[in-house]
């Protein structure tokens, strides 16, 4: 079942780059696709386009066959709901002032409250704030804490818990382990690939990092200078089939 398709999407910048050139593509039910690319090739700008925090110059991005890409904040509101992020610096996503506990029930609260919650219940906002981060491995008792009482990693679980909260179908990830140490990194991997088979996720992991986005996903695609140059499943990462660039990575891989 096909979630999301981008289609010939361009975006250029006021000083004339060009960022996003002629860049299709779509995304599964239950797949993580991987972008990966090296710095200054698009991928942060195709993550912000996706997300509607850009516009696009020209293309269509649908979500379960909707075109989206021209709708009002207002009525891109109920397609947020199904589509959340990850980004690459957590302390950047959480309001420094905020406890934990508030910053998860953001979403529920944006959004006006989920009555038909498959995963999560809510009965309290401790009760619900406690499945929260029990999804994400942390004790219940982090929700009273401030977000610079955590460790890096413990941060990237909140804002990972946060994104799961209101159950999206659809998940953004820019970057969200590079700013992890390697140990780190590996844990929150495997919790993202488990949480992606427990909540029936799909993503769309967008790093430079290939070893990350190889150990996660099932299709890649390879970015470079706006545009998509390769793509592949996972098994076919090492063919001789591969575009230069590609073979390039994965020299140093």
């Amino acid at each position: 079942m096909e979630l999301m398709k981008i289609s010939h999407v361009d975006k250029t910048y006021s000083n004339g780059l060009k960022v996003l050139d002629n860049v299709s593509f779509s995304l599964e039910k239950g797949e993580c696709l991987g972008i990966i690319g090296e710095s200054g090739c698009g991928k942060s700008t195709l993550a912000r386009c996706l997300l509607q925090l850009e516009p696009i110059d020209a293309g269509e991005i649908s979500i379960n066959g909707e075109p989206v890409q021209n709708l009002t904040k207002k009525n891109f509101k109920p397609f947020r709901k199904q589509m959340q992020a990850v980004f690459q610096n957590p302390s950047a996503s959480l309001n420094p002032k905020l406890k934990i506990r508030d910053s998860l029930m953001d979403p529920y609260l944006q959004f006006g409250g989920q009555k038909e919650l498959q995963h999560f219940s809510y009965t309290s906002k401790e009760n619900y704030v406690g499945q929260l981060l029990e999804a994400v491995e942390l004790p219940a008792c982090l929700g009273d804490r401030y977000p610079h009482e955590l460790s890096g990693g413990q941060q990237q679980r909140v804002t990972i818990s946060r994104a799961i909260s209101i159950e999206p179908e659809i998940m953004i990830l820019d970057e969200p382990t590079s700013s992890l140490d390697v140990l780190s990194q590996a844990s929150i991997l495997k919790l993202l690939d488990n949480l992606r088979q427990q909540f029936s996720l799909s993503y769309i992991f967008i790093s430079h990092d290939l070893a990350a986005v190889a150990s996660l996903s099932q299709q890649l695609l390879v970015m470079k200078d706006g545009r998509m140059v390769d793509g592949f499943g996972s098994a076919e990462i090492f063919s001789h089939d591969r575009h230069p660039y590609t073979k390039e990575l994965v020299s140093m891989f």
